[in-house]
């Protein structure tokens, strides 16, 4: 497997991806084209990695987000978006990656994200030393809890 920035031309591709690992998420309950111009849209200002296998399927994409950084650029602060994988093996490949890139970024960062008590993710992502920090009530659907979990790297 292979992990690299997705291209304009990688979006429907993506979109079919979110579509299938998002059965109940607003956004990816529109047509393949909208969730492309959406992808293509954030893709301008957010790094979009996109995981392909030996046949150049699309197996796992995720927006790596940077949302602030110390005064003197020493610490970082990131977020994952809408990370979605085919395999857990595809997950890792892709959360290696994007790990990889923010820890390049400064000498320390934290990656936050959050995720729905029902995503297949959540046991994913506590595998992989991601830790829960709070629970937020009503986050996305009515009587639904989201988690907030991060992970935090230092050189």
């Amino acid at each position: 497997m292979t992990t690299t920035t997705a291209n304009p031309s990688d979006m429907i591709q993506v979109a079919q991806l979110l579509k299938e690992f998002y059965p109940t998420h607003n956004l990816f309950n529109q047509t393949e084209d909208k969730i492309a111009t959406y992808l293509q849209t954030e893709s301008i200002n957010h790094k979009l990695l996109i995981c392909k296998n030996e046949n150049k399927e699309i197996v796992a994409s995720s927006f790596v987000v940077k949302t602030g950084e110390s005064s003197d650029q020493s610490h970082s602060r990131w977020k994952f978006r809408h990370f979605a994988f085919v395999s857990e093996a595809a997950a890792k490949e892709l959360l290696t990656a994007s790990e990889d890139l923010v820890k390049g970024q400064s000498k320390t960062a934290k990656i936050e994200l959050t995720i729905s008590e029902r995503e297949k993710s959540l046991s994913f992502f506590e595998s992989n030393e991601y830790k829960k920090e709070g629970t937020l009530a009503n986050h996305y659907r009515w009587n639904e809890s989201c988690y907030i979990l991060s992970k935090s790297f230092s050189k």
